[in-house]
């Protein structure tokens, strides 16, 4: 049983802390009998929080709806104590899974994640290909107001939502679809960035489809100040299609894309070392108060191309400073000699960053706080100042 653990809310509760090791506030463990898995979580309008993930458990523990299928989105509202006030089972017979949660201009919730289940349970629109773009608008109570299904004819995963300035959100993941069903254009590679506009109302305003003849792979999606939105994933195409920088050094690297306010290309690049670095998901790139970006990552490489610091062990967390052109400033390997998976990056009121992820290594390499448990993963939370130097780090887990 993998319960959906609120432990990585210290991420939005430390926003105010500078140079200490915090201490933890308070904690709990929300989930049912079987398997729950968090994705996502926001501070609510009313202190509170918001949770996203998917979950294969029946009614047991805190849940109190069954299943729907392999796997349905769950989404829990807990208090500004943590006390869960709400929670909802959303899917249809097959498998759901929300990726992203946000907050919506009226104090509701947009869903983002990817479905292959057809018109049954809460699902009122058919599959369109082996996998679909699923979003649901929640109103602030939890229930639905209002749900599309986007995608062409084979498989296409959301992984990220961003509110658009003037209305409507933007969809960020990647696709393998030619034009069919809700795609107009046609696929580079294997698999591109696909990037929707919808209207408040789940309507396609436009799509962007980004990428060259083999693997780009979008997880990250955030708004910029000037209207547009940052775009973060992994690519391991070279110059083709419309990617105009080539894989780097290795296998794949970090593939960051801007677009302007109607989708078209402002700027691109690519980051890496000569083995493999990897997008950790969504939540993984942000504007910063100077109006450059910080990226979050995990890298396999050495200090090779842009990365400035040795590997540490199997994975490490990648942390990138760009300018607002897309030019790197500094970067920053934080890992020790087991693996160690970046997931969320944030920028504090102090300037500085906060860093989260799952953390396998004891001490070792950068890693000052011992593992909870052996040979298991816990959460590893790091805060860097607003030049990439560590502050404190905490080691977060049981056995």
């Amino acid at each position: 049983m993998k319960n959906l653990a609120t432990l990585l809310l210290t991420v939005f509760t430390l926003q105010a802390l500078t140079a200490q090791v915090p201490a933890i506030e308070w904690q709990n463990t929300i989930g049912g009998t079987d398997w729950d898995d968090l994705s996502s979580m926001r501070p609510a309008p009313d202190g509170g929080y918001i949770l996203g993930g998917w979950s294969i458990s029946n009614i047991s523990g805190d849940k109190s709806e069954n299943c729907l299928g392999s796997a349905d989105y769950w989404v829990v509202k807990i208090n500004s104590s943590g006390e869960l006030e709400w929670e909802n089972t959303i899917g249809g017979v097959k498998q759901d899974y929300l990726n992203s949660v946000n907050i919506t201009p009226d104090g509701g919730y947009i869903l983002a994640g990817t479905s292959n289940s057809g018109i049954n349970g809460d699902k009122t629109e058919d599959k369109i290909g082996d996998d679909d773009y699923w979003v649901v608008k929640l109103n602030s109570a939890g229930i639905i107001e209002w749900q599309n299904t986007i995608g062409g004819t084979l498989n296409d995963k959301l992984f990220d939502i961003a509110n658009a300035e003037g209305g409507g959100y933007v969809l960020a993941g990647y696709s393998e679809s030619n034009i069919s069903g809700d795609k107009s254009e046609n696929r580079f590679g294997k698999f591109d960035f696909w990037v929707v506009k919808i209207d408040d109302t789940g309507n396609i305003v436009w799509q962007k489809t980004i990428g060259g003849s083999n693997d780009d792979v979008l997880f990250s999606i955030n708004a910029c100040s000037d209207g547009g939105f940052i775009l973060a994933g992994h690519s391991n195409s070279q110059v083709s299609g419309n990617k105009t920088v080539p894989v780097r050094n290795g296998t794949s690297d970090v593939y960051v894309v801007k677009i302007d306010s109607d989708g078209e290309i402002e700027w691109q690049n690519g980051y890496g070392s000569t083995s493999g670095d990897f997008m950790g998901g969504p939540h993984c790139a942000e504007q910063t108060d100077d109006g450059g970006f910080i990226i979050g990552a995990h890298s396999y490489g050495g200090a090779t191309g842009e990365k400035s610091e040795p590997n540490y062990g199997s994975a490490d967390y990648w942390i990138l400073k760009l300018t607002s052109a897309g030019a790197l400033e500094w970067d920053k390997t934080l890992g020790g000699t087991d693996s160690d998976d970046e997931s969320s990056v944030h920028q504090t009121l102090d300037g500085g960053y906060i860093v989260g992820g799952n953390s396998k290594s004891d001490l070792s390499g950068v890693k000052t706080v011992p593992n909870t448990g052996v040979g298991t993963y816990d959460s590893w939370l790091v805060k860097l100042s607003g030049t990439g130097t560590i502050e404190w780090q905490e080691s977060i887990g049981g056995t």
